[in-house]
């Protein structure tokens, strides 16, 4: 970036660095940051966010958007925690990922169990009902 960032970018950079509000407050933060140009180098420079940690946080937003329909339960658990495991979703159709996070909720399945759970659902193999 050739130009200072304007007191909004800087607000948004100090906030990042800081850990201020929730993951999903770091995934929106870290997509508008790239949004307005910013490299995810120069964004980890002013923040300490990893690129790879910024790409979970920015895709696992998404999925969590994606969950139109989701019970409160599994909304709530996903407020502030949460983002390694909509990531793994990624893969999946809409449907497939709303019933992967109820299960994650309803069974408190960790990083490893949801990978595998996702493996099945796109294979076919487990039952979506």
């Amino acid at each position: 970036m050739t130009q200072e960032p304007d007191a909004l970018t800087t607000d948004l950079l100090q906030r990042l660095r800081r850990k201020e509000g929730t993951w999903q407050d770091w995934g929106a933060g870290c997509r508008q940051l790239q949004k307005q140009g910013l490299s995810p180098q120069a964004i980890f420079e002013a923040t300490g966010i990893e690129p790879i940690h910024q790409n979970q946080l920015i895709i696992a937003l998404q999925v969590n958007q994606s969950l139109g329909e989701a019970p409160e339960s599994v909304r709530a658990y996903f407020q502030t925690r949460g983002s390694d495991l909509l990531y793994e979703l990624r893969v999946l159709s809409a449907g497939d990922r709303l019933a992967a996070a109820t299960l994650i909720v309803e069974k408190q399945l960790d990083v490893t169990a949801v990978h595998e759970v996702c493996r099945a659902l796109k294979a076919g193999r487990l039952s979506k009902g």
